[in-house]
C-alpha cells in the first residue's frame, strides 16, 4: 500500500535526522493525496491534496474537491484552492500567491498576491475586479490554504499555541487550534495513530475535526464538517504518493492551469 511504503521511507529518515527532524521535513514534502467525502455512508464527493516543487525554491499547494456518487447527478459545483510559497524566516511556509475558483451553482473567484519587506512584514491585495482591496499584514500572515502545512510543520516540531494569521476577504483573520489527544483510525489507505485536532470557532459556530498521522508527517488522514440538513460530511484519505514537479503529469490539476500562477511570480 502507498501510505505504508511512504510511513517506511520516513521511518528510515527518521534514523538518519532523528525522528522530530524526519517528521519535519516529511510535513512539507511533495506528496499527491487523494480523499473521498462521505454524508450519511455514502459518497458524495473527492477531493485531492498536492504538494510540487514550483522551481526557484517556491513550492504550490493545491486542493480540488467536486461531487461523485448520487450527488454528481444533480449539481457540478468544484472548489479548487492554489497557494504559491516559499520558505520565509526558519522555514516557515510564506505565501506569495493565492487563488479561490469555485464553479457550479455559485460562481465566485479569489486572486491574492503578498509581497514581503526585508524585515518580514507585508502587504496582500486582491486582484479580483469588482471587490478590491489591499491590507499591511504581520509576518506569519497566512492565506486560508497554507495554514494546513503551517499547522503540520508546528505539529512535527511541538510548537505551541497553534495560532495563525490569516489574510481573507480584506481581514485579518486568526486560525485557533487545539490538540484533543491520540486516536487509532482506520481509513480506505490503511490504519493509522493520529492526533486529534479540532479547530477553534466562535461561539455559535459547528465544530470542525481532523485526524493527523505523525508517521506521515502529520498529514490529515480524516476529518470531519458539518454538511447540509444537519448531517456530517467525512473526509478519509483513499491514497497518497510523491508528487512530480509543476509542469510535468499532476493528478490535481493540469499543467496548463497551473504553470500561469507561476509564472506570474510575486
Amino acid at each position: 500500500m502507498r501510505a505504508r511504503r511512504l510511513a517506511a521511507l520516513a521511518l528510515a529518515a527518521a534514523s538518519l535526522l532523528g525522528a522530530a527532524g524526519a517528521a519535519r521535513a516529511a510535513a512539507l514534502a511533495p506528496f499527491e493525496a487523494r480523499y473521498r467525502l462521505s454524508l450519511g455512508g455514502l459518497t458524495v464527493g473527492e477531493m485531492r491534496l498536492a504538494l510540487r516543487a514550483a522551481g526557484d525554491g517556491r513550492y504550490l499547494y493545491e486542493m480540488a474537491s467536486r461531487p461523485r456518487g448520487l450527488l454528481a447527478l444533480f449539481r457540478r459545483d468544484t472548489l479548487t484552492e492554489r497557494s504559491l510559497w516559499e520558505r520565509g524566516p526558519g522555514g516557515a511556509p510564506r505565501p506569495l500567491r493565492y487563488e479561490r475558483i469555485q464553479t457550479g451553482s455559485r460562481e465566485r473567484r479569489a486572486r491574492l498576491v503578498f509581497t514581503w519587506s526585508p524585515e518580514g512584514s507585508g502587504r496582500v491585495r486582491n486582484e479580483v475586479a469588482g471587490r478590491p482591496w489591499e491590507m499591511a499584514v504581520p509576518p506569519g500572515t497566512l492565506d486560508r490554504l497554507l495554514v494546513q502545512l503551517a499547522l503540520r510543520r508546528d505539529l512535527a516540531a511541538g510548537r505551541k499555541p497553534l495560532e495563525y494569521p490569516i489574510a481573507d476577504g480584506g481581514k485579518l483573520k486568526r486560525y485557533r487550534f487545539a490538540v484533543l489527544g491520540r486516536e487509532t483510525v482506520t481509513t480506505p489507505a490503511g490504519r493509522f495513530e493520529t492526533v486529534k485536532i479540532q479547530r477553534l470557532r466562535r461561539k455559535g459556530k459547528p465544530p470542525l475535526y481532523f485526524w493527523l498521522a505523525p508517521e506521515l508527517g502529520y498529514l490529515s488522514v480524516a476529518g470531519t464538517r458539518p454538511g447540509g440538513e444537519g448531517g456530517t460530511v467525512r473526509m478519509e484519505l483513499v491514497e497518497i504518493r510523491p508528487a512530480p514537479a509543476v509542469g510535468r503529469q499532476a493528478s490535481a490539476g493540469s499543467a496548463r492551469e497551473l504553470r500561469p500562477l507561476v509564472e506570474r511570480g510575486p
